[in-house]
């Protein structure tokens, strides 16, 4: 796990969001609530924390950034603008599916409806060690599509952050995943962007020494 991988360098903390991990789930979701959660450890871990967010937990580093920064940040493709488009009316039967615990099939029509992966990369991951674990996870999800909906299309208002920012992307990530990524590095002053060859939107799970180099490399 990345959190391994980074330990021997520098202090880790993995934090289980809401209903991750060890982490109960409540019956109800706040985006803003996740923010207090992630700034609560920046106080627990001091001034000097670097905060690392990957996909959806990028999302909620990059909101938080404007009222608590970090002494810097490492965004792993936080979904955006292109994300959204073209999804609505798809809340419904993904929440249906979750609902009737058929997660498998959420799972699929997430990665095809929402991250719109092509069938083959698709098949590719069901055949995988992760399907059953990414599968198992589908109730969490249920609010966030919508919570990615509400945030906003105007990346530009994060160009005031001028703490050192890392953009992650993996070089066979879906194009609309890029972009957010892409439109981020052109409005923050301190933002550089690096691409994991060969690994897509999970590096962190399929080349975690990779990208603990990286993010090494970053730090020092």
């Amino acid at each position: 796990m990345l959190a391994d991988a980074l330990a021997p360098h520098f202090t880790a903390y993995a934090v289980d969001r809401r209903g991750h991990g060890a982490s109960e789930d409540g019956p109800e979701f706040d985006f803003k609530r996740e923010q207090e959660d992630i700034a609560a450890v920046l106080d627990l871990a001091g001034p000097d924390t670097i905060l690392f967010g990957h996909s959806y937990g990028g999302l909620i580093t990059l909101g938080l950034a404007p009222w608590q920064a970090p002494a810097a940040l490492i965004l792993y493709e936080p979904p955006g603008p292109a994300a959204r488009s073209g999804r609505r009316g798809r809340h419904p039967p993904y929440e249906k599916l979750v609902a009737e615990g058929d997660y498998a099939q959420a799972l699929e029509f997430c990665l095809r409806n929402f991250l719109r992966m092509p069938d083959e990369a698709i098949e590719a991951f069901s055949a995988s060690p992760m399907w059953a674990a990414r599968a198992s996870m589908a109730p969490t999800w249920v609010h966030e599509p919508r919570a990615i909906d509400g945030f906003g299309d105007d990346l530009d208002r994060f160009a005031w952050i001028t703490c050192p920012t890392l953009l992650v992307t993996g070089e066979l990530s879906p194009p609309l995943l890029l972009e957010t990524s892409q439109r981020l590095q052109g409005a923050m002053p301190e933002a550089r962007l690096v691409h994991i060859p060969g690994h897509a939107h999970e590096a962190y799970l399929t080349a975690p020494a990779v990208l603990a180099e990286e993010i090494r490399r970053f730090i020092e």
